[in-house]
């Protein structure tokens, strides 16, 4: 696609060995930052080696009610490749995918991914060699750390229900403002290599990245002994700001090093409104906060955390002493959080997370589908429903 186009309603249904679904390129030669093609109500149900699911690279284009379900084997993500000066709307992956759900990389600023949801297993590359690592997550794989300026929204309204090995759970780096999203499901540490490392949500959040309302429920397990790793159950490195975020589960590396929320925080203040409930299993394990890499004597009174765990910089709870509001006098309970008996264990919640799908409770077993029930269509979503 060149130039102003649309497709609209078009299907494809087969296998690919190095290749898209429906088109390698959308974009438009024109300077204005204008949203000039539509991919329109799309759906690709295939087998591809390399590639993406519906295309290489979209630039100024708006997607809409798009779906891809099947199996990337070797390397590639769910939708596409890359994306810039775009929109992603509404749209649904599912499958087994060498890559992140939704996009490699957003490449360039006003690019939105919203209302989205993704179902599946997204692994990590089994090469060792660190300086070709594909970013995998749930969603997106890198947001280019100068794409975003003034915390612009990036990704908003977003689930994933599943599991990610070697990766993170929502996006590996996060230049913009994430907001409202959710990880339900399994993170597996499965390589020791250079800096080894997984997290719930986010790998790192840098100085122009924001974390809004959201959540982790799951588990985060190390399967490589190696004493370098680091499993964490937010963000393992958080520069950025990141406000209400609440992770449940258990976190487990019984050689390395687990964190209940974050690996290493440069500014205590740039963070509010967030807690850990669960089980934290390691050689060293931090409630809530591994290390300072800021100015010395940061302090905060907005942190929490309930697990068998010290922490120089939260603050512990007990489980009964989460479930009354009187122990986060600086929370918002009546716009962004809500305790009710019937959600979250009688635990604090986020209140656009009430009545969603799926219970917040650890998904112990992995989705495996074999390539012939993808393209008999079919829709057994075993451990994710």
């Amino acid at each position: 696609m060149k130039g102003t186009s649309t497709l609209k309603n078009s299907e494809f249904s087969g296998s690919i060995t190095k290749g898209y679904g429906l088109i390698t390129n959308s974009y438009v030669e024109s300077a204005e930052e204008v949203l000039d093609n539509q991919i329109y109500k799309c759906k690709v149900t295939s087998n591809i080696e390399e590639g993406a699911g519906l295309g290489y690279e979209i630039l100024r284009t708006t997607v809409d009610l798009c779906e891809f379900i099947g199996d990337i084997t070797v390397e590639g993500d769910g939708l596409f490749r890359r994306a810039g000066l775009s929109t992603i709307s509404e749209c649904e992956v599912e499958g087994i995918i060498h890559g992140s759900g939704i996009c490699g990389v957003i490449v360039d600023g006003d690019t939105l991914i919203q209302d989205c949801e993704v179902r599946g297993s997204f692994i990590g590359p089994e090469t060792n060699n660190y300086l070709r690592v594909v970013q995998t997550a749930g969603l997106v794989g890198m947001v280019g750390i100068e794409t975003y300026i003034d915390g612009e929204n990036c990704i908003q309204r977003c689930k994933v229900f599943g599991d990610v090995e070697y990766g993170a759970g929502l996006a590996k780096n996060l230049g913009g403002t994430m907001r409202r999203c959710l990880f339900i499901g399994e993170i597996i540490n499965t390589q020791a290599r250079y800096n080894p490392s997984s997290s719930g949500l986010l790998g790192l959040v840098n100085d122009t990245g924001k974390l809004h309302e959201s959540g982790f429920f799951g588990t985060i397990i190390d399967e490589t002994e190696d004493p370098d790793t680091l499993l964490v159950g937010a963000v393992k490195e958080a520069v950025g700001e990141i406000k209400n975020v609440l992770v449940r589960g258990q976190i487990k590396s019984p050689k390395g090093k687990v964190s209940g929320l974050f690996g290493m925080v440069y500014m205590l203040d740039n963070f509010e409104n967030a807690y850990f409930e669960g089980t934290l299993e390691g050689n060293e394990t931090f409630g809530a906060v591994q290390r300072i890499d800021g100015p010395p004597n940061q302090t905060t009174d907005s942190i929490y955390y309930s697990a068998d765990a010290e922490d120089l910089y939260a603050m512990k709870k007990t489980i009964e002493e989460l479930k009354e509001e009187t122990t986060f006098p600086t929370w918002d309970f009546e716009k962004t959080w809500i305790i009710l008996a019937s959600q979250n264990d009688n635990l604090p919640i986020l209140r656009w997370m009430v009545g969603q799908e799926g219970p917040p409770k650890p998904r112990p077993q992995r989705v495996q589908r074999t390539s012939a029930q993808v393209l008999s269509g079919s829709t057994d979503k075993s451990g994710l429903s």
